[in-house]
């Protein structure tokens, strides 16, 4: 049913695995990072234009 591999071939396989892994968790904290710099950068111009529109209204 499995192949049959040698005890190189497969350490060879299961650090490819692990590389694997590590790559995939490295993409998904910088996919994380992202998402949470957009999500900060909306909050900001959202509330920066939020509080300079009540400011100018004030002084009317």
């Amino acid at each position: 049913m499995f192949p049959n591999f040698s005890v190189t071939s497969g350490a060879q396989l299961n650090e490819a695995l692990q590389m694997q892994m590590e790559v995939q968790r490295r993409l998904n904290d910088q996919l994380e990072v992202s998402n949470f710099n957009k999500h900060n950068q909306f909050s900001f111009i959202y509330y920066y234009y939020y509080f300079f529109f009540h400011l100018c209204n004030k002084r009317e």
